[in-house]
C-alpha cells in the first residue's frame, strides 16, 4: 500500500474508532465536508499538508499515525 493509501484507510478507521460522522470530522478539522468526502474517498485534489495537519489535530494524533500501515 502507498502513503495515501494508508492515509485515507487510518482516517476512516480513526474516524469510526471515535464514532464520528465523516461531517462532524470535517467540522472538527475546519474543512469543507465535501474536500473531507474526496479525501476518504481517495482523490486527492490539492491535498495539502496544513489539511492533513488539521485532520491528525481533530483526530487527536500525531501526522506520521495517519501514514501508518493499516493492521
Amino acid at each position: 500500500m502507498n502513503a495515501l493509501t494508508n492515509l485515507r484507510l487510518n482516517l476512516k478507521r480513526l474516524r469510526k474508532a471515535q464514532k464520528l460522522t465523516q461531517e462532524r470530522l470535517a467540522e472538527r478539522a475546519e474543512l469543507d465536508f465535501r474536500h473531507y468526502q474526496r479525501i476518504e474517498g481517495g482523490k486527492w485534489p490539492g491535498l495539502q499538508l496544513h489539511t492533513v495537519e488539521s485532520l491528525a489535530k481533530a483526530l487527536g494524533v500525531e501526522v506520521y499515525e495517519l501514514f501508518q500501515p493499516v493492521p
